[in-house]
């Protein structure tokens, strides 16, 4: 049977309808796949399962190699699990797709600083600021990358235009503090110290290196005072009893010099060691409160609860409203199974606690 010429136009269009809508078909249903995968992975990612997110954003580049979002999340993701082959692969895959991508150069540039490789870090600093010119962050890390390579002028600038688009972040000014102190400009370098500690009061290392600066520029009584307030918030700062130590020493105090040593024997889990250093302040100074209280905790540490429960005695009856000194006796009267100290001990802790908060 013959089948005539119309006919047989008629079924080629319909035949390449067909294979036209399969291919439509085709398409969309990977695009869909690959977009789902994206969502879950999100999902994931926001629920905190980083394994299942990295799977499957693996999955939705599989489906669609050109999906720019999912490398540049996945890439993101390697570079904070500190996986920086992958994440390097990941975004120089995602710049030959789209070169002027922010994201992906500040990335690079990050892990280039991380590792070392500063020159190379700012080649792709600079690409992003081809897209992007009023980013913060870009522009510190820059003046950082800078600083490393021993560029300080260059550093300064980023840091100052950085500052000017984000005024308030502590993390700039605290960066550009330690910039100017480095350079020996001690002056500017304690107006962005205070500035850091303004914005966040607890910023224990911005205490820290502005006490630093006050010892260096010759004010050791403000370093005193500052060094005192970086280990308010961070008691574990070794480098702060040093100083405080040689503040100390200078000024002929031998109380206060055995007692930051011993701080600094502590700090280092040095516990027995630091021991004879706080007997002997006590000794020079009965009245040294914080002696007593530092006695009193090497021996808890140690689980001599009696020896505790003596020293942090004699500070609480040195300072009656050392608020933390009762809360170290309340766990030795425990740990002695004196209830009926732990209690009375309990009851003045509730009383200075409503007093701090009235203030």
């Amino acid at each position: 049977m013959k089948v005539s010429s119309v006919q047989t136009q008629s079924f080629m269009i319909l035949r390449l309808m067909l294979i036209m809508a399969l291919g439509i078909c085709s398409y969309s249903c990977s695009e869909n796949s690959s977009k789902d995968f994206y969502i879950q992975a999100e999902k994931a990612t926001t629920d905190g399962d980083i394994a299942k997110a990295i799977s499957l954003y693996k999955s939705a580049i599989e489906a669609d190699e050109s999906f720019i979002e999912a490398y540049q999340k996945l890439g993101t993701i390697y570079y904070l699990q500190n996986s920086y082959e992958e994440a390097i692969y990941l975004l120089n895959s995602l710049l030959t797709m789209s070169s002027t991508n922010f994201d992906a150069h500040f990335i690079l540039g990050n892990i280039y600083s991380k590792t070392g490789k500063y020159t190379q870090a700012l080649k792709h600093y600079e690409q992003a600021l081809t897209t992007n010119t009023n980013d913060a962050k870009l522009y510190q890390n820059m003046a950082s990358a800078y600083v490393n390579l021993d560029n300080t002028q260059l550093a300064l600038n980023f840091y100052n235009k950085a500052l000017s688009i984000a005024p308030k972040d502590q993390e700039i000014h605290y960066d550009l503090a330690n910039t100017l102190a480095r350079k020996g400009n001690y002056s500017e370098a304690l107006q962005h110290y205070q500035s850091a500690v303004q914005l966040r009061p607890d910023y224990a290392e911005a205490w820290l290196f502005m006490g630093v600066t006050f010892f260096k520029s010759g004010n050791n009584a403000d370093a005193e005072r500052v060094f005192k307030m970086a280990i308010s918030f961070n008691p574990s700062m070794t480098l702060a009893y040093k100083y405080l130590a040689a503040i100390a020493k200078s000024n002929k105090d031998l109380a206060s010099y055995n007692n930051y040593t011993g701080m600094i024997l502590a700090a280092d889990k040095k516990t027995l060691e630091s021991i004879p250093y706080f007997l002997e302040a006590a000794k020079i100074n009965p009245s040294l409160y914080e002696a007593h209280f530092n006695a009193g905790l090497a021996y808890l540490a140690l689980n001599n609860s009696l020896d505790a429960a003596r020293h942090l005695e004699l500070c609480v009856q040195i300072k009656p409203d050392f608020l933390e000194a009762y809360k170290q006796l309340e766990i030795v009267y425990n740990q002695l199974g004196d209830s009926k100290k732990q209690e009375n001990i309990k009851n003045i802790i509730h009383s200075l606690e409503n007093k701090i908060v009235s203030k």
